[in-house]
């Protein structure tokens, strides 16, 4: 078995798929931060149109706070569910499909996931998760605001180019004062 700890030390990430340390460096020289060798110290990552097919390696970034996987080709976001310390996640114009995996994240407190490349499924997920005050999901087929109904810190909820009624717009924002509803 591949000594993770050992190698780390000695050379960072060469365990990992050329893609995976292409994007790992990007996403830190552009901030201008040094790069912890440590993945479970990462508290934010962007992964922005980084050329990953495959999402596996994400359960190495315990401590991340922040996340963005906007515009990766991945098609599972199921790794994604482990990363428990999560509050803002990110990833427009995905392949989300099931949105199951979130479910996990009860620490999410922003999410955006906008003008997907297929319509994400299992909204009802969404009403699990709490602690979110901010929702974006412009252009996700989304034709109710139900799943959000149960969402008691949402202060704001983005719905721009979905085709929701204007009853159910006025519902909610009758029934949810102090959340902002941008559509």
């Amino acid at each position: 078995m591949l000594d993770l700890k050992i190698l780390s030390e000695t050379q960072p990430w060469a365990w990992m798929p050329a893609a995976w340390q292409k994007a790992l460096r990007e996403s830190k020289e552009e901030e201008g931060w040094e790069v912890p060798t440590e993945l479970a110290q990462w508290e934010e990552l962007d992964l922005r149109e980084a050329p990953l097919f495959e999402l596996s390696l994400i359960k190495h970034f315990t401590g991340l706070h922040s996340l963005d996987l906007s515009d990766v080709p991945a098609m599972n976001f199921d790794p994604v569910a482990g990363l428990a310390q999560l509050k803002s996640f990110e990833a427009l114009g995905c392949r989300l499909g099931d949105l199951s995996f979130l479910s996990a994240l009860s620490q999410l407190e922003r999410i955006d996931i906008s003008y997907p490349l297929e319509n994400p499924w299992n909204w009802d997920v969404l009403s699990a998760l709490t602690n979110l005050e901010e929702v974006y999901v412009n252009h996700c087929g989304l034709h109710s605001l139900a799943a959000f109904d149960k969402l008691p810190k949402l202060k704001v909820l983005c719905v721009h180019f979905n085709k929701i009624p204007l009853a159910e717009l006025t519902r909610f924002s009758n029934e949810h004062p102090d959340c902002q509803l941008l559509a």
